[in-house]
């Protein structure tokens, strides 16, 4: 089958340039024919009219298309010029002749001349580029057109052996001789070698064809299943080998980080894949790759923006404070997020061997619960974006804590005008060491404001002076460490020891020593039962037996002409009061009778 290229439209009529003979006329032959222009079906004869009328006025034209055998009026009748004869066949060669007509009838005919339009020379500089499954063809036009215009081209991909192709054909008009024609021949396979030529066709038929151009591989197909790694300031791309490869070997890759606009080339790797590096963290970059053989680069990828990163940096500014099995760590973000957003934060309680995760980004803050008080965690905290868990930050010790427990048995006993209080250690001290004990003395059980104290590091007792003994006292004691004081209840001094005894004095004996004393000013809130006297100034004390509370006070079992310094104290169900002042006393007899000689 054969396909004309529509250049100009396939409408356009087979020419022919006949030349005209002057017809006969009654008088003359019409004369000085200027121009035949062939035209779409049709001849256009520009005439003078003849020499002479013979005497009377032309009044039209006849014409033979068949050199003479039959004549034509020229209808509506003129003589004007030119003289149109319509109707024709391209590509039919006509014998034409003229007569003018007057009132005495036709004259003589023009002279015989038979003219038909001949086909065009070859296409002229054709060149054949290949491209993915097709080829472009580019020529100038035929140095002659056969003097009929061309109206369309053919091509052959295979030398000529046949002129026809299912794919459509696009030719730009070469206009003058000089412009070049534009043939993209599509539906190609890529790798074939194709054998390209190219004629013109006219009203007269087709031309000479163009000498053959052989066009051997062409470009490689696109990349597929190209996919995009996006790492630290650079991109790796993968794909597969293109399916067909021009029939020319891939030679390397191209990459393009601006959509196309500029290429870089890449050598051909073992494995279909490639780095793209020099990148900037969190730059987004529309990317595209294409193979290239010795035709050149073949079709170019989708584009595909893709964002380099790397993890984020380490957070800083990291601290821990303690609670009561739980820790709150605070931090300060990462400087740079690695070019991607920071999806969460991770925290190892362990220096890092661990991790879990803590999705607020909102506060950057963790609290940190379930834990032991009284055990030593390393704190480290990290970031993560879609690259990865970043570095983490330096180690914080911290220990989670709470306050100790409430101290036991607080005792309250009055010695001497003071207050003294024992009490019993907490029994947990709440994950941190006790940093001491502190003991609050109230005049009331609900008042706010203590009115005298004592305190101590690591002792369970404490005297509290400048209290008044004549009244009820209520005191509590509170145990601290780092994380703050755990208090008892109030406790009552509802009896105390009694004050020191009184005016005391000593009169020695044989062996003994009789104490005079006054009773304590007062007792403590609870009876005296009985004194404790020492001989010693109070180094050691003995329980006055039987025990009595009455004066004087006799101490035996001394010996005699020691000197012993005498205290005492009371005792009553709170316990030993106030020491006494103190009485020396020297034990003592009558001498024995003399010894005399015996007579």
């Amino acid at each position: 089958m054969r396909r004309s290229l529509p250049w100009p439209p396939a409408t356009a009529a087979l020419l022919l340039l006949p030349l005209i003979a002057l017809p006969a006329a009654a008088t003359a032959r019409p004369t000085n024919t200027l121009a035949v222009v062939p035209g779409d079906r049709q001849v256009s004869i520009d005439v003078a009219p003849p020499a002479s009328d013979g005497g009377t006025p032309l009044l039209n034209y006849e014409y033979s298309l068949n050199d003479g055998a039959t004549w034509i009026a020229r209808i509506p009748a003129s003589t004007a010029s030119p003289l149109i004869i319509g109707g024709l066949v391209n590509g039919v060669s006509y014998r034409i002749r003229v007569r003018a007509v007057n009132a005495a009838g036709a004259g003589p005919a023009s002279v015989l001349i038979v003219v038909g339009p001949g086909a065009p020379l070859a296409p002229r500089s054709v060149t054949v580029t290949p491209g993915e499954g097709q080829l472009t063809v580019q020529f100038a036009a035929p140095p002659s057109d056969g003097r009929a215009p061309t109206v369309g081209y053919e091509y052959s991909i295979d030398g000529g052996n046949s002129w026809a192709d299912a794919a459509p054909v696009t030719i730009r008009s070469p206009g003058e001789a000089s412009a070049l024609g534009l043939a993209v021949i599509g539906g190609l396979v890529n790798g074939m070698t194709y054998s390209v030529r190219v004629r013109g066709v006219n009203a007269a038929g087709r031309g000479t064809a163009s000498d053959p151009v052989i066009m051997g591989p062409g470009l490689p197909l696109g990349l597929t299943g190209v996919t995009f790694g996006p790492g630290d300031g650079r991109v790796s791309v993968g794909f597969n080998t293109p399916a067909a490869d021009g029939r020319s070997t891939i030679s390397g890759y191209e990459y393009s980080i601006n959509d196309g606009r500029t290429w870089v080339s890449r050598a051909l790797a073992p494995v279909p894949a490639l780095t793209i590096t020099g990148l900037v963290n969190g730059v987004a970059y529309p990317i595209r790759v294409r193979a290239v053989n010795a035709a050149g680069a073949g079709p170019a990828s989708e584009s595909v923006v893709v964002t380099p990163r790397s993890t984020p940096e380490a957070p800083s500014s990291v601290s821990a404070a303690a609670g009561d099995g739980q820790l709150l760590i605070r931090f300060s973000p990462p400087a740079r997020d690695g070019g991607a957003p920071i999806t969460r934060y991770e925290y190892s309680t362990n220096d890092g061997v661990t991790w879990r995760p803590h999705d607020s980004l909102s506060t950057p803050a963790i609290a940190v619960s379930d834990l032991v008080n009284g055990t030593t965690y390393r704190v480290k905290v990290r970031a993560v974006n879609i690259a990865g868990a970043g570095p983490a930050s330096g180690t914080v010790v911290a220990t989670p804590r709470t306050t100790p427990g409430a101290p036991g048995q607080l005792r309250l006993v009055w010695i001497d005008g003071r207050l003294s209080a024992t009490w019993a250690p907490p029994s947990v001290n709440g994950g941190t060491p006790l940093t001491g004990h502190l003991v609050r003395a109230y005049a009331g059980e609900v008042t706010t404001e203590s009115i005298a104290s004592c305190s101590t590091t690591s002792a369970t007792t404490c005297v509290i002076e400048g209290l008044a003994p004549a009244q009820t006292w209520f005191a509590e004691v509170c145990a601290t460490n780092a994380a703050g004081a755990t208090c008892t209840t109030r406790t009552p001094s509802t009896a105390s020891a009694p004050s020191p005894p009184g005016m005391v004095s000593a009169t020695p004996g044989d062996g003994r020593a009789f104490v005079a004393f006054l009773a304590p000013a007062t007792n403590g809130g609870a009876p005296i039962t009985s004194y404790e006297y020492s001989v010693n100034n109070g180094a050691s004390w003995e329980t006055r037996t039987p025990a009595g509370t009455s004066s004087p006070l006799s101490i035996g079992g001394l010996v005699n002409g020691v000197t012993y310094t005498i205290r005492l104290r009371a005792v009553n169900a709170v316990g030993s009061g106030g020491v006494s002042e103190a009485a020396t006393v020297t034990p003592r007899t009558l001498p024995g009778a003399p010894a005399l000689p015996l007579m």
